[in-house]
């Protein structure tokens, strides 16, 4: 999955705590935000982009300006978290593991869920993203 698909179904996707549509200005702030990422990581898969990748991004220019930056950073930072938790080789240690299909074809999760097939897993892997995301005011 690309960042700009992630990025596209997020803006989709994203309601207001109480569930509703956002609208307005709401929305065009979303789109901005999100639009601004995209620019810069929207050809990327999700595991290209790095710690690196992000480091060289936050402390390069900004033409968006400063209001929209830190609502980005806020942003991209509950994408990366949520991703981390779940895709990323986190080790043991900490109760998660890489995500993995089971001989059975059942699909383990990076936070040790199991899911029937890949369906019900991207289904749990974008819930956890707009929970995430859902913190971040619009």
């Amino acid at each position: 999955m690309t960042f700009a698909e992630l990025a596209d179904w997020y803006v989709d996707t994203h309601r207001k705590p109480d569930g509703t549509a956002l609208r307005g200005a709401a929305r065009r702030n979303l789109r901005t935000d999100v639009g601004h990422l995209k620019d810069v990581f929207g050809g990327m898969t999700v595991k290209q982009i790095t710690p690196d990748v992000i480091s060289k991004w936050y402390f390069g220019e900004h033409e968006e300006g400063e209001w929209v930056f830190p609502r980005m950073c806020q942003r991209l930072k509950a994408i990366t978290d949520v991703l981390a938790d779940h895709l990323e080789d986190i080790g043991m240690e900490d109760g998660r593991d890489d995500p993995h299909v089971a001989a059975d074809g059942s699909i383990q999760c990076g936070c040790l869920l199991e899911f029937d097939g890949i369906t019900a897993w991207r289904a749990h892997l974008a819930t956890a993203i707009l929970k995430a995301l859902s913190r971040i005011s619009s």
